[in-house]
């Protein structure tokens, strides 16, 4: 994860920074993505909030995008877990 303080101003600048967009209504998370794309930033799209963890763990996102209403594992609970993930990997 990069600094804050290094967040991008132009989509050049925003170019390869990782995004993760989790929403059960995939065509509306793809399109979410694909305007990040549009704007440089590396779009990955989860379904669910189970599917989200293992994209979440291997892209160590920068900025998520998250339903929190998701059906099982919604929104609230998976942002826990993310959490969790990243507190247990630590700060790089």
């Amino acid at each position: 994860m990069r600094d804050m303080e290094d967040h991008p101003g132009t989509p050049e600048q925003a170019k390869g920074y990782p995004v993760l967009v989790v929403g059960d209504e995939l065509p509306l998370a793809e399109v979410v993505a694909s305007y990040l794309e549009r704007e440089q930033f590396e779009a990955v799209v989860a379904g669910n909030g189970v599917g989200a963890i293992a994209p979440a763990r291997d892209l160590d996102p920068d900025i998520v995008i998250l339903d929190i209403g998701l059906p099982g594992i919604d929104g609230h609970i998976s942002f826990v877990v993310a959490a969790s993930l990243l507190a247990a990997l630590g700060d790089d």
